[in-house]
């Protein structure tokens, strides 16, 4: 089994595999990416027996608090700069469109049909 997964293409199906995975349609956006890198790290280890070819790097504490760092810079940019802004252009839509008498948006026309 070992063997037959390290020719060549039985490693191209896995590859071809993996990018298919995007397009699952059962698995929906924020889990598609989890059931890919498990498919990957699952791959690997029957390739190889071991994960070494994805060459991991210990992670320290230095660097642990960078990536907390960028994570809640991102969120809270995201939470308090960014959505309100789309939120207050999408309200300035709507009011000007309910001004000069032109016809709705098309998110406004599907919640009213609701």
């Amino acid at each position: 089994m070992k063997t037959l997964l390290q020719t060549k293409w039985m490693s191209a199906l896995l590859l071809v595999v993996s990018f298919a995975l995007i397009y699952n349609p059962w698995i929906k956006f924020p889990y598609t990416f989890c059931v890919i890198i498990a498919f990957i790290l699952l791959a690997t280890f029957l390739q190889d027996g071991n994960l070494k070819a994805l060459n991991f790097k210990t992670i320290g504490v230095r660097q642990i608090g960078i990536i907390a760092a960028c994570y809640l810079l991102l969120e809270f940019s995201m939470d308090f700069i960014v959505d309100p802004i789309i939120n207050f252009s999408n309200q300035s839509l709507r009011m000007r469109s309910k001004m000069i008498g032109s016809p709705p948006l098309p998110q406004e026309s599907l919640l009213a049909a609701r």
